[in-house]
């Protein structure tokens, strides 16, 4: 190396330069096992495996429904996460969490706006954030969404709507027992009837 390059001066160069280079190693390495992961999901259903700008994710059809099962990493704050997703027009938004101390302080101190029912237990069980009451209390009139929410929380799913569909996510996940193709199927089938309430 010329004398010159070795001068103190280009340490914080060197220093971004590896840097970038291990980012771009581990990128690559979480690239390869999500794409194990995935790998039995694409086996079972009909689609393909997507390595995209923000991951690799599973693009499949169920039931002439476009649908999306990726997984996001941990991060200091935010355990790692599976999503599966209906790829649908939603409506409305809608986050669908269940009751804890945690929300019911935001719900005191006004951060989040909790959308009733009108079924006391449901409403006693879950959270509603939306920005549309009408539309989600009309949504909720049907007491198989009531199930299918419970069945997908039971499981450790929580929902959300929004305008690219409806996603259940669910926090520390397994890869032996959530990610198998029975599992996905199991949540695709609740994510169905939601669906199908939303198209009326």
């Amino acid at each position: 190396m010329p004398a010159h390059l070795s001068s103190p001066q280009y340490a914080p160069v060197y220093f971004f330069i590896a840097f970038v280079a291990v980012m771009f190693i581990i990128s690559r390495i979480s690239a390869v096992l999500q794409r194990r992961r995935l790998a039995q999901i694409a086996a079972s259903f009909q689609g393909e495996i997507v390595a995209g700008m923000f991951g690799v994710y599973f693009l499949g059809c169920r039931n002439s429904r476009q649908f999306k099962v990726k997984t996001t990493q941990a991060t200091r704050n935010n355990p790692a996460k599976l999503h599966i997703s209906l790829l649908l027009p939603c409506p409305f938004k809608l986050q669908i969490m269940r009751e804890n101390i945690g929300s019911a302080i935001f719900k005191k101190i006004g951060l989040v706006k909790d959308v009733q029912t009108g079924d006391a237990s449901f409403d006693s069980e879950f959270v509603l954030s939306s920005d549309n009451a009408a539309m989600v209390q009309t949504f909720f009139s049907s007491q198989d969404t009531k199930n299918s929410v419970r069945s997908l929380s039971l499981s450790g799913f929580a929902l959300n709507f929004d305008a690219n569909g409806i996603t259940a996510v669910k926090p520390h996940y397994k890869v032996s027992g959530d990610m198998t193709a029975p599992a996905v199927e199991a949540v695709l089938v609740q994510l169905d009837v939601l669906a199908q309430r939303m198209a009326g």
